[in-house]
């Protein structure tokens, strides 16, 4: 009697330690998924906010680009009051104190290029119905 009152003991102690450990095991799983699911949640809400924050400073820069060429040269450029090079240069300049790296185009009326800091834009960079309402 002895004999079988340890092995229902033995049995018993195994049998609720397993579950024990099982329930463990469980809750260290959740709880490590969980924080693992919440500090990848929080890394993307702040890179989605640093990189929409980059992006709009990038914008306000182009923008801010924009006007002071159209302010200071673009109209007399199109009016051939300025060299090729003077535009150049103002760009440059502007491009550099902005921290930019951009192309600056200047199309007339029918979508031709009268001016473009890049090379390779050759020929019309629009299509031709695009200028047309």
């Amino acid at each position: 009697m002895s004999h079988s009152f340890k092995r229902s003991l033995q049995k018993e102690i195994l049998h609720r330690s397993s579950i024990a450990a099982f329930i463990s095991s469980l809750l260290l799983l959740i709880f490590l998924f969980g924080f693992s699911y919440f500090l990848q949640k929080q890394q993307l809400a702040k890179d989605t906010q640093q990189i929409a924050q980059h992006v709009h400073d990038m914008k306000q820069a182009n923008y801010e680009l924009l006007e002071t060429m159209n302010k200071k040269m673009v109209p007399e450029f199109i009016e051939g009051k300025h060299t090729d090079r003077e535009l150049f240069s103002l760009f440059y300049e502007t491009k550099a104190q902005l921290k930019l790296s951009s192309d600056f185009v200047i199309l007339d009326d029918t979508g031709e290029l009268l001016f473009s800091t890049n090379r390779n834009h050759k020929e019309t960079l629009l299509a031709p119905y695009y200028l047309n309402y």
